[in-house]
């Protein structure tokens, strides 16, 4: 199986993802890319960051890559998941 998952962080809360767009939000800045690395790392240890932009987790029962973006900062993080 797979899953895309992408998080983001808004000045509001949202009890519907349809919401958002009706209320024309942006998303918050979640922190520099560095932090967001180092915070992934720190709960999935290997995630190889050869590419500043995309890090790749391998695991015994899966794999998440985790797309930060290739700015200095992001506003969000997407996973693309494949686990059973």
């Amino acid at each position: 199986m797979s899953w895309d998952v992408c998080i983001v962080k808004f000045e509001n809360v949202y009890e519907n993802v349809e919401d958002i767009s009706n209320d024309d939000a942006e998303p918050l800045v979640l922190g520099a890319v560095e932090e967001i690395h180092r915070a992934i790392s720190d709960v999935f240890t290997g995630t190889d960051w050869s590419d500043p932009a995309w890090g790749i987790w391998d695991g015994d029962d899966g794999s998440i890559e985790f797309n930060v973006g290739d700015g200095a900062e992001t506003t969000s993080v997407m996973l693309h998941v494949r686990a059973g």
